[in-house]
């Protein structure tokens, strides 16, 4: 059964993640940060010096809660928002 969810309480229960996981988070330390263009993609984690930890911390988060929250009910949406 597909779960309706508007896009606030989406948002909603990705910021009650996100402070959870970010609390529960090891701290890392990064030696030193690849430079862009040593990096083998711009996807690379770490690779912007512009960024501090806590934002490589916030990506992973994001992208992990995507993985998990979004990709797998993707076609399922796409399905009951746009019936052919």
């Amino acid at each position: 059964m597909l779960r309706s969810l508007s896009l606030r309480s989406l948002a909603r229960q990705c910021a009650r993640q996100t402070a959870v996981t970010a609390m529960e988070a090891p701290r890392r330390t990064f030696a030193a940060r690849t430079e862009p263009a040593q990096a083998a993609t711009l996807m690379d984690i770490g690779t912007r010096s512009i960024f501090t930890e806590e934002h490589d911390m916030f990506r992973e988060m994001v992208r992990k809660f995507y993985a998990e929250r979004v990709v797998p009910f993707h076609d399922k949406w796409e399905e009951v928002c746009n019936p052919i």
